[in-house]
């Protein structure tokens, strides 16, 4: 019983997220060679029961046991490491309903799940997840999903100041990821996603004034020098200061831009979108890219 449940479970969650037909039929193979193992189903017994009994429980511990279960079903690490994540949503979604917090959110969440998965298929081509530690901070509720963007709190871990508010290095403030989630970031949901994130973490900011920093290659500030001012990266540009910047040391970071592991031959890369064509020509140049340390407080 507990093994169509769980893969009842999995229907719900590849037509709820529309995951692409391709894709369901892989994990379900993978899915029905995991319960036909009784060596592989008692150790993912074990990992969902400790992350069920303790919410922080050893994350590198779970993930090297996804490894192995994976080689004991025969399939990619990846892959394995994909099935069980979806699997644990589902402990995740209860934990979500013990502490009180808006299943919407759950779903806005784990949505990155699917954001990641297309990303490793793009790369790797395989559909899975090549990043399963990034997915402690959604599965110990300490990273949160709004709109289009990803919010965690974090210290600051360095002296600044900004609209009156002085940031010591234990000082707290709201961290921003970007997933890639294919969709324009526009403004209007941007700003949706900061007031939701605030509200969220306001035990954090008893004063009101809440701090959000970014750490992310899409705050280089050589991207509005290849982008339309009215771009949409460029608009979120502006709404941070910015108060650092990084050179990487090669373009192996550029991966993210061009789709590909294989960046060295620059010719040979994409040049589909504006970006893509913008760092093609920097490259040609040899000029370095890099990342952007923003923040603002709202």
């Amino acid at each position: 019983m507990v093994k169509k449940a769980r893969r009842e479970y999995l229907a719900y969650f590849f037509e709820e997220f529309e995951y692409p037909s391709e894709a369901v039929d892989s994990l379900m193979n993978a899915y029905d060679r995991l319960a036909a193992s009784e060596e592989a189903w008692q150790k993912l017994t074990k990992l969902i029961n400790a992350y069920e009994k303790d919410i922080l429980c050893d994350w590198n511990d779970m993930i090297s046991e996804t490894k192995l279960i994976s080689e004991i079903i025969g399939v990619h690490e990846y892959e394995g490491a994909l099935l069980i994540l979806i699997l644990l949503s589902q402990s995740l979604k209860n934990y979500y309903k013990r502490f009180g917090v808006d299943e919407s959110i759950w779903k806005t969440s784990i949505f990155d799940i699917k954001y990641k998965m297309i990303k490793c298929k793009i790369l790797y081509g395989v559909w899975g997840i090549f990043l399963a530690n990034w997915f402690s901070g959604f599965f110990q509720l300490t990273r949160v999903g709004f709109e289009k963007l990803q919010f965690e709190v974090i210290d600051f871990g360095r002296t600044y100041v900004i609209d009156g508010l002085l940031l010591e290095p234990s000082s707290k403030v709201i961290n921003i990821h970007i997933p890639r989630t294919g969709t324009p970031l526009d403004k209007e949901g941007r700003l949706i996603a900061y007031s939701k994130a605030k509200e969220y973490f306001k035990e954090y900011f008893p004063k009101g004034k809440t701090p959000f920093v970014c750490h992310s290659w899409l705050l280089f500030g050589k991207n509005k020098e290849i982008l339309s001012p009215d771009s949409n990266l460029c608009s979120f540009i502006d709404d941070f200061r910015i108060i650092e910047e990084e050179y990487y040391p090669d373009y192996s970071q550029t991966w993210r831009i061009f789709d590909t592991l294989d960046v060295n031959d620059i010719e040979k890369l994409p040049e589909k979108t504006s970006l893509q064509r913008g760092y093609k020509e920097l490259m040609r140049r040899g000029e370095k890219t890099g990342a952007g340390y923003g923040i603002f407080v709202l």
